[in-house]
């Protein structure tokens, strides 16, 4: 339900080797986080990088099980869009005052200082 009416979508339109796409992917994107880009992958934006990876982390997730339910062939209960946008609002409550992924993040950077510390040159 986070993602209920934000995500943008643009159609694949061959390589992108001219300036001529980043402006119309900007315009199809306006105010959303995230944005399929259609026979080509997942975008998303946020105010740094701890917020932008872990809105992917979450997007990533949330196709991951809808694919897995619909191969399952699990019955779906739709969800009134009442309910639907409420529980978005929800979730855009608490990234309004902090960004999220800050503690995720942060983790993340401690187990690659960790792991390999040449990460950072």
């Amino acid at each position: 339900m986070a993602f209920y009416e934000e995500i943008a979508y643009h159609n694949y339109e061959g390589l992108a080797d001219s300036g001529d796409e980043g402006p119309v992917i900007f315009e199809e994107l306006r105010e959303k986080k995230c944005m399929f880009m259609r026979n080509h992958g997942l975008l998303t934006c946020a105010r740094n990088i701890a917020e932008t990876f872990a809105i992917m982390d979450r997007l990533v997730n949330t196709c991951r099980v809808q694919t897995q339910l619909i191969m399952s062939g699990a019955y779906f209960t739709e969800i009134p869009e009442e309910i639907r946008k409420h529980t978005r609002d929800q979730y855009k409550m608490p990234w309004e005052k902090r960004p999220l992924g800050t503690d995720e993040w942060a983790a993340l950077l401690r187990l690659a200082e960790r792991e390999d510390p040449s990460f950072r040159l």
